[in-house]
């Protein structure tokens, strides 16, 4: 029996310590900091509920439901999938943010409820993601759903992307989340640069967790070509004007040529070919630049027109 009570006093002393420190937010890092013996006896009752209630890359906030008679509460995380936990300490709140923690990835947690007499089995583990990490654009391409972006190398538990976007044709900015994991479209029309911002985010019980990091770029779709006038060895081609383009560059490739060449940078919404071979296909494509500090970034340069004059008959 004095065994006994020996051991309830260190427990009390130890949950006082734990009161002192405050751990309500607080990193903990020690294993088995202040573990519930087995000669306590399991009469309190499991807390009501628990979920996650915020997420960064490097943190989450988990909340429960207050048990009756419970002085406090022991916090256990697993990094293995719930096989093995580590106890990260004790607080009389009932809610905790554990930092600290690796993005992108997921967590088991669990809570017990006790005071210096009784304890309360854990109340069912739950599963906890940190938000995703920054992930960078592989391309993007203008379609007949907008703009779809791709990604490269995505974070394992991405479920969607935070996207916000200014038009430079109307000053408006809008933000959306989109679904998706490799790749995500927003309803986007052409004719006009864009600033986008891309944050991608893990969503837990409907509530969505963005990256703390995100990337920022410049887009706009291929400007279209049209035959604005022709002589016998030239031809004229226009374009509609992109919004807030500073220039357009012009790229041709020529009869025998094996790849495209830069002819001109222009602000102009026309190019003439000259010095064109009747008969002759020459491909031709047109990329709308926004410079931005001392980087210019381009349109989409997927598509390429074709060019020919024709033999004329008298």
């Amino acid at each position: 029996m004095e065994k006994k009570k020996m051991k309830k006093v260190w427990l009390v002393l130890g949950i006082c310590m734990g009161l002192l420190f405050g751990m309500s937010t607080a990193v903990w890092a020690a294993k088995n900091d202040l573990t519930v013996t087995n000669e306590t006896k399991q009469t309190l009752p499991k807390p009501s509920y628990m979920k996650q209630t915020a997420a960064t890359t490097t943190s989450v906030t988990v909340a429960w439901g207050a048990v009756s008679g419970a002085q406090e509460y022991q916090v256990e995380l697993s990094s293995d999938g719930g096989k093995n936990y580590d106890t990260l300490g004790a607080t009389a709140k009932t809610s905790v943010r554990i930092t600290g923690l690796k993005a992108d990835k997921k967590y088991a947690v669990r809570v017990f409820a006790y005071n210096s007499s009784d304890w309360c089995g854990y109340y069912r583990a739950i599963y906890v993601w940190t938000a995703p990490k920054k992930v960078s654009l592989s391309k993007f391409s203008f379609g007949s759903k907008g703009c779809t972006f791709y990604m490269k190398n995505p974070g394992a538990n991405v479920d969607g992307y935070k996207v916000t976007y200014k038009n430079y044709k109307t000053g408006k900015s809008t933000t959306k989340y989109a679904s998706g994991y490799k790749s995500f479209s927003v309803a986007l029309s052409g004719n006009c640069f864009y600033k986008v911002t891309i944050a991608p985010f893990v969503k837990v019980d409907n509530k969505i967790y963005a990256a703390t990091d995100s990337i920022t770029t410049y887009i706009a779709s291929q400007p279209k070509i049209q035959k604005k006038s022709n002589t016998k060895s030239s031809m004229t081609v226009k374009w509609a004007k992109t919004y807030g383009a500073s220039s357009y560059s012009v790229y041709l490739k020529k009869p025998g040529a094996s790849s495209f060449s830069k002819v001109a940078t222009t602000t102009a919404l026309s190019y003439t070919v000259k010095g064109m071979k009747i008969g002759s296909n020459y491909q031709i494509k047109v990329l709308a630049n926004k410079k931005v500090g001392s980087k210019t970034y381009q349109s989409q340069k997927d598509y390429y027109y074709t060019i020919r004059l024709y033999y004329t008959y008298r």
